[in-house]
This record gives C-alpha cells, structure tokens and sequence, in this order.
C-alpha cells in the first residue's frame, strides 16, 4: 500500500507553509486525495510534483506560468524551459551590464559613454546624437558633417571616430593637466585651436558653433559627469573660457 502523507508531514518535510499547500490546492496546482472527512493526504508523486513546483518557482516563473508547465508532456517542459533558459541568459547579460555600468558610473564616467540602460532605450550617446540633429540639422555645418560621414564605410567611420576621440581627449587632459595656467595663456590657446581643428575635421565649426559647443559643456550635465574622468573639477568652465577668449580674439582678426 503507498504511503500516504498528511499536510503536515508535508510542512514537516519541504518547510512550505499550510496556507501555501490549501493556495496550491485551491489552483489547481497541487491536488491531493480527499478522505472522506476532507483531510488532504498526499502520494509520493505529489510530494515530487511539489519539488518541481518549487524549483520552477526558483526560476522566477509567474503562478500562471507554472501552471501552464506542470500540465505538459515532460518533452514539452523541457522544449519551455529551453526556451526560458535563453531568457534568463538574456537577463543575466543585462544585469551585467547594470552592474558594470554601475561601477564606471561611481568611478566617474559619463553616463553619454555607457551602453543602452535597457534594450527599451536608445544609448545615451545616440541620444546625444539626435539631439545634436535637432539643434544643428538646419545648417549647412551639419549637413557638411553628416555628408563626410556618409561617404565612409564601416571601417573608416569607426577609425575616424576613434582618432578624433583619441585626440579629442588628449587636449582635454593637457587642459586639465595646465588648469592652472590661464584660459588666455599661450600653451592654453595652441590646445583650443588644437580642438577647433578637430571639430573641423567633422564639419564646418563656426566661431558661433565652436562657442556654442562650449557653452553646452558647462550647461549639460552629462558633459559635466563626463569631464570628471580627467582630474579636474572645473574643466568644462575653463574650457568655455579659453574657448571664449580664442572666438573674440579669431573675430577681430
């Protein structure tokens, strides 16, 4: 004769609560024999059922969900539950990313460097982007800009924008490194028109974008967030001022 258990041999041996096992029973998800003064007793099938329930509730499957499973052919299960195993993979990918992000964010990255926060959200710097399309795509400097980029394939397009970035930053770490030099002073100056070429490379920079530009590294504080990472504090300022004293010195020229 199998052995039969009674709720509370059930609580003895899983730890699951009375109410959770009356909840399940309720479902449709765990129904146990009835004597016939209504007490449950449970066979040792029902006891494994149970451990397959717990474990699909560990995977973080819905109440909905595991009902849906535990009613299937064992291959269908295992057909379902390939597939929820690429969606965990997917999720455990994202929380990496959270993480990492995360991390470079305490340590002073630029939220405009980081990946998409979610596969919901286009990534801060295309964001960045579009705005920049919005804000200039009327003038004939971005469409210039936009031109030079569409000429080049994939691999010219990234090496161009790694050696800007790569020569971008360097002037933007001398400037850090010189802050305590004045905005006007000699060596000050070469580095902003050091950094007007480099705009220039991407398109036609007026004296009126190139200050403009510099005013949006001050006013925005993602350029805020990213200047951190070279060491000085007050480097957008200090940037919009020498770049300030090199528009009006270029205008009387």
């Amino acid at each position: 004769m199998e052995l039969k258990y009674s709720v509370k041999d059930i609580c003895y041996i899983t730890g699951v609560s009375r109410r959770t096992l009356h909840f399940y029973d309720k479902e449709g998800i765990l129904v146990p024999d009835k004597e016939a003064n209504g007490y449950r007793k449970y066979s040792q099938s029902d006891l494994e059922r149970l451990q397959f329930i717990f474990f699909l509730k560990n995977l973080g499957l819905s109440l909905k969900e595991i009902k849906h499973v535990i009613s299937i052919t064992k291959t269908e299960q295992k057909e379902y539950l390939k597939k929820y195993q690429k969606q965990l993979y997917e999720q455990q990918y994202q929380l990496h990313t959270t993480i990492d992000n995360l991390h470079r964010f305490l340590n002073g990255d630029s939220l405009l460097e980081f990946n998409s926060f979610s596969q919901k959200l286009t990534s801060l710097n295309d964001q960045y982007n579009k705005e920049a399309r919005i804000k200039y795509g009327h003038t004939e400097q971005y469409k210039e800009y936009e031109a030079n980029l569409a000429s080049m394939n994939e691999e010219e397009l990234q090496n161009f924008n790694k050696n800007i970035t790569h020569r971008v930053e360097s002037i933007y770490q001398n400037l850090a490194n010189w802050s305590d030099d004045s905005p006007d002073s000699d060596r000050i100056q070469r580095e902003i028109v050091k950094l007007h070429n480099c705009f220039n490379k991407t398109m036609s920079c007026s004296l009126d974008l190139f200050l403009y530009i510099a005013e949006q590294f001050v006013a925005d504080n993602r350029f805020q967030n990213y200047f951190i990472k070279f060491g000085y504090n007050e480097l957008p300022t200090f940037i919009y001022k020498a770049v300030q004293y090199y528009c009006q010195e270029k205008s009387t020229d």
